[in-house]
């Protein structure tokens, strides 16, 4: 496995927006981007991290692969993640519970529900986690639980 830190390149700007339905630019710099593909260059997970204030980025991630999430990579991606913040968030579609599953598995926490926030459209769960609170780069305390929406605690 090659795990590369460079701009997006087309096929991951291609599978990333067909998966999230956002728009992401080729030869923009992102604050954190990674790739991570076979010896044979087929893509298995992409991650994007995207500041949207000086202590947060939201982050965007795909995995086509689930072997590409080893312990290496995650630390990898947390230890460039919370050099550049406070905080990251992630939002997922309130239907993606394979993506609330592997999100909350990762240590994230839901801190509540964004009505049309993903793309004007579709509603979304936020999920964040606090640099004390990453157990990919040392830090971790539990963090306060909020309960989950009814529609969100019913999957």
């Amino acid at each position: 496995m090659r795990l590369s830190s460079a701009f997006l390149d087309p096929d991951a700007i291609a599978a990333l927006h067909q998966a999230t339905g956002v728009m992401f630019r080729s030869q923009y710099f992102y604050d954190v981007c990674m790739t991570a593909r076979t010896d044979n260059g087929t893509l298995m997970a992409v991650a994007v991290g995207e500041r949207k204030s000086p202590h947060d980025i939201h982050l965007s991630v795909l995995v086509l692969d689930p072997r590409a999430i080893t312990r290496r990579v995650l630390r990898k991606l947390f230890t460039a993640l919370f050099a550049k913040s406070t905080r990251v968030t992630v939002l997922i579609d309130p239907d993606n519970m394979e993506a609330i599953d592997r999100i909350r598995r990762m240590s994230f926490t839901y801190e509540g529900f964004l009505r049309l926030g993903l793309d004007g459209r579709r509603d979304a769960c936020i999920y964040g986690m606090l640099k004390g609170e990453c157990p990919w780069i040392g830090g971790h305390h539990m963090p306060r639980q909020i309960p989950l929406p009814l529609s969100v605690a019913r999957h």
